[in-house]
């Protein structure tokens, strides 16, 4: 940051990567030797939930496969409710950031706004869990809950998680607090850092392409099209379509499967843009991903730009293949202040 700070540069766009360093920036603006633009997506954060692993794909077989952990929607929900994402956006992102309702940002022409967020609240969560039949029969917090009579898992099951996500400073900061969390509500997770190459490998044998997850952390991104067909039962990569034989590649990497889902997708990226009938696929879509939860929004990325304080006319859109692409009406201020 010392070339902003000295006068060498007037500012840094998007394309330095300022977000891992938003404490000294906080710390420089307030001592007014800069200015800061923040801007949230169009990538996103998300905790993916095995809910159908490719070994189900034949015929699922309890004492063979590894268990259904999250085919019981209310067991997803119990998630939601334990992983302390305001947490994740006040210590990691300096809460410039917010938790995703939806697949798309929330300034995103398409997003659907009328969407419910399932609040930090781990006693509602390990009430839901009591309810599935996850049950803490040890008395014991500091022990995973174990099965009884949970449909689809061998009674006394331990509700212990393998926990996917390459390694980074981030990772490690979002991670560490999940795995806190969910411990809070006796579910055991296990992290597993993974090389970039090894996590993202292509199936069978990858990890997340392979379906072979409890579950994986990582981000999507966002264009103008929204990208629905992200969780179309079309998607799942499967041996049948060769895991790449898909339209986008296979990209449902969960498995979540809801024919409703599916015909509103498929009208969604047949019809016009703007469009009546894909106005309301759009919203349909949204909805049935808020409230099925195949996966678990965590956070928007945050993009950051950097300028010096009377450096006037600078903003931040995160659509733009540039921070500076307004470059035009940018001015430097008499008084020393673009106030």
């Amino acid at each position: 940051l010392s070339p902003l700070v000295t006068g060498e540069c007037d500012i840094m766009d998007t394309s330095v990567g300022l977000e891992s360093q938003i404490q000294s920036l906080r710390e420089l603006e307030n001592a007014g030797k800069t200015k800061l633009y923040f801007g949230q997506g169009p990538e996103w954060e998300l905790l993916n939930f095995g809910i159908k692993p490719a070994s189900y794909d034949d015929v699922y077989n309890p004492y063979l496969d590894r268990q259904d952990f999250f085919g019981d929607l209310r067991t997803r929900q119990a998630l939601a409710y334990c992983v302390d994402r305001p947490r994740i956006i006040k210590d990691v992102l300096f809460s410039q950031s917010q938790i995703p309702t939806s697949y798309l940002p929330a300034n995103h022409p398409y997003w659907e706004k009328d969407l419910s967020l399932i609040a930090y609240d781990p006693a509602q969560g390990a009430s839901l869990l009591e309810q599935v039949g996850w049950v803490d029969d040890d008395n014991n917090p500091a022990t995973p809950r174990v099965s009884r009579g949970v449909k689809g898992v061998v009674d006394g099951t331990k509700f212990s998680l393998t926990y996917n996500v390459t390694d980074s400073l981030l990772h490690e900061s979002v991670s560490s607090i999940i795995v806190d969390s969910l411990a809070e509500c006796g579910i055991e997770a296990k992290v597993e850092y993974l090389p970039v190459t090894d996590m993202f490998a292509s199936g069978p044998a990858g990890k997340v392409f392979g379906r072979s997850f409890d579950l994986a952390e990582l981000a999507w991104s966002t264009g103008r099209q929204p990208p629905c067909f992200l969780y179309s039962s079309s998607e799942i990569p499967t041996e049948k379509n060769r895991w790449i034989g898909t339209k986008y590649g296979g990209v449902n990497l969960t498995g979540y499967s809801n024919a409703e889902y599916d015909a509103a997708c498929s009208l969604q990226l047949t019809a016009g843009l703007d469009t009546q009938a894909f106005m309301k696929a759009s919203a349909i879509t949204q909805m049935l991903f808020n409230e099925d939860l195949p996966v678990l929004p965590l956070f928007y990325h945050l993009k950051v730009m950097a300028a010096r304080p009377d450096l006037c006319g600078v903003s931040l859109d995160v659509t733009a293949r540039s921070g500076i692409r307004t470059i035009e009406s940018f001015r430097l201020s008499d008084s020393g202040s673009c106030q």
